[in-house]
């Protein structure tokens, strides 16, 4: 007897989804590990330089166009013209070190950048985070601070409706074993220049979306991010951020435990955000900042 053809059209159908990976169990529980390249070569040359710096970001700036042609100088004027701060940009991102271990809807981001290396614990039920930060160059300059989703929002590596037009794209790219959905942001002519000319989000809905809060750039969208094409600048290739490997082995509590620091802030208030700010740019930069105490955890757990 011969098959009908609605059974067979049936098994073709759900052959092909599982190829594109829409038959793909959701990641529960695990270790994601994510890299950042630069596709340009004058810009990745320069970086390459700036690593030499050792943490000191404004020495490295100034010593980066070292060895560089004079052409190559020439590019990186023309393409920074649009975004004066891409060098420092660059400095702050975490070039050297970023995963996540994922367990239900609780994640603990680690990332290393030149100057910094940063830990964010985020509960998706709780609405809350902790994050920790500490200088590469002297690791007793470190702060904690608590937060929710709405910090996020006002953060200005946001990408949102008030920065960029989002357009919404058909394209599926598979991330290694991820389908994943594309949308582009394109910043609006009224945005500060200090973020990127335009970037193309990369969402699966095999992750949870918590571990978006320890990217880069923070964008509320309801899969998880993994993989993200930053365009510094107009007309410079793109800043690539991706998910490269991952597992599903069991995340220890210690996995989901961040460092703490004596110095804990709290961002409750915007008098408490920008001494937050003032002091968290001070290790990033590794010029101190600390000369401000601003309103610590302690203050506000007297209310």
């Amino acid at each position: 007897m011969k098959q009908p053809f609605f059974v067979a059209a049936a098994i073709l159908f759900f052959s092909s989804i599982a190829k594109l990976g829409y038959a793909q169990e959701k990641l529960k529980e695990g270790h994601l590990q994510y890299a950042i390249s630069i596709e340009d070569k004058v810009l990745k040359k320069y970086m390459d330089n700036i690593k030499q710096g050792k943490g000191k970001p404004m020495e490295a700036m100034k010593n980066a166009a070292n060895g560089m042609s004079p052409a190559e100088i020439d590019y990186l004027k023309k393409i920074t013209k649009d975004n004066p701060e891409m060098g420092l940009s660059l400095i702050l991102l975490p070039y050297l070190g970023n995963s996540i271990n994922l367990k239900g809807e609780k994640t603990l981001g680690e990332c290393k950048a030149i100057t910094y290396e940063l830990q964010n614990l985020w509960d998706q039920t709780e609405n809350k985070g902790v994050n920790y930060i500490e200088s590469t160059v002297d690791p007793s300059n470190n702060l904690s601070f608590t937060y929710d989703k709405s910090y996020k929002v006002d953060d200005p590596m946001t990408i949102g409706a008030n920065n960029f037009d989002k357009v919404e794209t058909s394209e599926h790219v598979k991330v290694l074993d991820f389908d994943t959905h594309k949308t582009v942001y394109k910043r609006k002519s009224s945005t500060s220049h200090k973020v990127p000319y335009k970037l193309e989000v990369y969402t699966t809905p095999f992750i949870s979306n918590a571990v978006n809060f320890s990217h880069p750039y923070y964008s509320d969208e309801k899969d998880g991010i993994v993989k993200i094409n930053a365009y510094l600048t107009e007309g410079a290739a793109p800043m690539v951020y991706q998910l490269v490997k991952y597992d599903k082995n069991k995340v220890t509590a210690a996995e989901l435990t961040p460092k703490t620091s004596t110095k804990q802030y709290s961002t409750k208030t915007e008098t408490d955000k920008v001494t937050l700010g003032f002091n968290v740019l001070g290790i990033m930069l590794n010029t101190g900042g600390e000369g401000s105490s601003g309103t610590k955890e302690d203050d506000d757990n007297e209310d």
